[in-house]
């Protein structure tokens, strides 16, 4: 296995998981005000990606792919990727 792999990605058709926030709960119950689009997800995702300090999303032909993912960290990441609703396709 190579130093880095690429991930591609794919909507599984689910929002992922909730973890609803204190603050939240408390003003407004555990209820959303709207439902997440797919760039909403891919934009958790991204922020996820980001505070734990892999590669960000990149987007290219109506795929996307989380590219240069260390190779001890492909669990990590695809674990992320999944919490959001999402999984991998294939990894490269």
């Amino acid at each position: 296995m190579s130093e880095y792999v690429d991930l591609v990605i794919e909507w599984t058709g689910s929002d992922g998981e909730i973890r609803w926030e204190d603050w939240w709960v408390q003003s407004h119950g555990r209820q959303r005000r709207s439902l997440p689009e797919i760039d909403d997800l891919l934009g958790f995702i991204d922020y996820d990606l980001g505070d734990r300090g892999f590669p960000r999303l990149v987007r290219v032909d109506g795929c996307v792919t989380v590219p240069k993912v260390p190779a001890d960290a492909v669990d990590e990441v695809t674990g992320i990727v999944e919490y959001h609703g999402f999984r991998v396709v294939s990894a490269g």
